[in-house]
């Protein structure tokens, strides 16, 4: 992963964290990084939990959350946009040892159109997948790493990879 700004906040140690296991393998403190979740959006953090331990079934490997719950101050910091999904805890910045963030992208992609995940917010980067739970399809490409181009199929759109 890229190096991340230099951040205000110091990283929240494991004892000021929300201990609250949510699924078999993942538990709310997984979405603080820099901030205690209000719980407000409790409720969000759980559906984003449920559905990351979807894949994590599929891949049969541990998803890895990078960047969970914003408030808007660490939001700003990162670059993250003013109505960005972080900010409401439903949204997490993901890696699977073994798999490029390509591939949980089309993993992502493959369980929504299932209607196994929640539709939301795909965003492909070099080093990881942006996944949210926003409720309509919404997909980007930040990657500078993967031969890709945007591919309609009815009111949604995808990133195929080109043949180099």
């Amino acid at each position: 992963m890229s190096a991340l700004p230099t951040r205000s906040k110091p990283k929240l140690k494991s004892s000021q964290k929300t201990n609250k296991q949510i699924t078999q393998n993942f538990n709310l403190k997984e979405l603080e990084t820099y901030d205690i979740i209000p719980a407000k959006y409790f409720k969000n953090c759980e559906r984003l939990l449920k559905n990351l331990q979807v894949l994590r079934d599929e891949l049969g490997a541990p998803v890895i959350i990078h960047s969970g719950y914003r408030d808007e101050q660490i939001n700003i910091e990162v670059g993250g946009v003013s109505e960005s999904q972080h900010l409401k805890g439903k949204a997490a910045d993901i890696s699977c040892p073994g798999f490029t963030s390509y591939e949980l992208y089309c993993m992502v992609a493959l369980l929504i159109n299932e209607g196994r995940m929640t539709n939301g917010g795909l965003g492909l980067y070099n080093n990881f997948l942006h996944y949210d739970i926003r409720g309509y399809h919404a997909t980007w490409n930040y990657s500078t790493k993967y031969n890709v181009k945007r591919m309609k199929q009815g009111d949604k759109d995808y990133y195929i990879r080109q043949k180099s």
